[in-house]
């Protein structure tokens, strides 16, 4: 929807979708696109289906939904839901079987904790379900699948024309706990806001020339800038603009996280509890305009979202 949760609120599925807000499946559909979600958890984790089902995807799958592909050794079957590469070879199937343009969003799930993993060729660090080690081996097992997710789809007619899209829902916790530190001895902690930072890569290589963009942009941006690769023309609602315009000059992120709210803007970041800033990076100067930015957005936003009255 590209749009923050704000505090006060309920998820999307829970209450957000009272207000009438945008939704990427159905300007696909509206544009003759196939549009179909799955992730590899089983199918009512997080609610994926029903919030799959509002924003306008038809077709929706879960982990019951997947064969097992994946070569498991024994004792090593996942605990919840399905192996990452089952998901994508999932997914490969079923976009061979479509031919209208489609979109497809897909959930992965084994680097979330419990870290289980199909094979021990996968952990590089000394295993463990629960602490860094365990989620760094996941990372290892989710480049391996997606690496064997694309060289397979490469060789399929439609893959010159699509565009793909990899991106996460939240950053990470500190890198640097007691036993990253150990492994990684050197590092120097970061920033606390780092840890909001997330990967975004866009991948069609008969489309785009290979290129970093350094656009200050957020979650909320990504819904406009697939609109807007695709060009899609319909007016929508959301808290972002496309990666891709130009015209748009005073970027800026505005974030939820439980107790906090935030906002990041040239001048910097902030970090507010409710009460009082309680992280920084600019001057005392700056800080206070940012803190008016925030404010501003955050009242507009649930504003808007209240009484339902988001500008198409």
């Amino acid at each position: 929807t590209g749009v923050t949760l704000p505090g006060g609120f309920d998820y999307l599925g829970s209450g957000l979708e009272l207000s009438n807000l945008s939704y990427l499946g159905k300007i696909a559909k509206e544009n003759g696109y196939k549009t179909i979600a799955m992730q590899g958890s089983n199918r009512r984790s997080y609610r994926v289906d029903a919030v799959s089902h509002l924003a306008g995807f038809d077709e929706y799958y879960g982990a019951e939904d997947m064969p097992n592909v994946e070569t498991v050794e024994a004792g090593r079957a996942p605990k919840t839901g399905t192996y990452d590469y089952n998901l994508f070879h999932f997914l490969h199937q079923k976009l061979n079987s479509e031919k209208k343009p489609f979109i497809a969003f897909t959930f992965t799930s084994t680097n979330h904790s419990d870290f289980h993993l199909p094979s021990k060729k996968f952990e590089r660090y000394p295993p463990d379900l629960r602490n860094y080690n365990g989620s760094l081996n996941t990372y290892l097992y989710a480049d391996n699948a997606i690496e064997r997710f694309m060289e397979s789809v490469k060789k399929e007619p439609w893959f010159d024309n699509t565009i793909f899209i990899f991106t996460a829902d939240h950053g990470t916790g500190d890198a640097l706990c007691p036993i990253g530190k150990a492994l990684r001895p050197n590092d120097k902690p970061l920033p606390s806001i780092e840890h909001f930072r997330i990967p975004l890569v866009i991948y069609a290589p008969k489309i785009f020339k290979p290129q970093e963009i350094k656009t200050l942009g957020s979650q909320n941006d990504i819904f406009p800038s697939i609109l807007d690769l695709l060009g899609f023309n319909q007016p929508f609602s959301a808290m972002g603009n496309s990666l891709f315009d130009p015209s748009v000059k005073n970027r800026f992120v505005y974030f939820y996280a439980g107790d906090l709210i935030g906002y990041i803007g040239k001048e910097g970041y902030i970090k507010y509890n409710f009460k009082t800033v309680v992280e920084t990076n600019a001057t005392k100067q700056d800080t206070q305009k940012l803190q008016k930015e925030l404010f501003a957005v955050d009242t507009a936003e649930a504003g808007l979202l209240k009484k339902n009255k988001w500008a198409h």
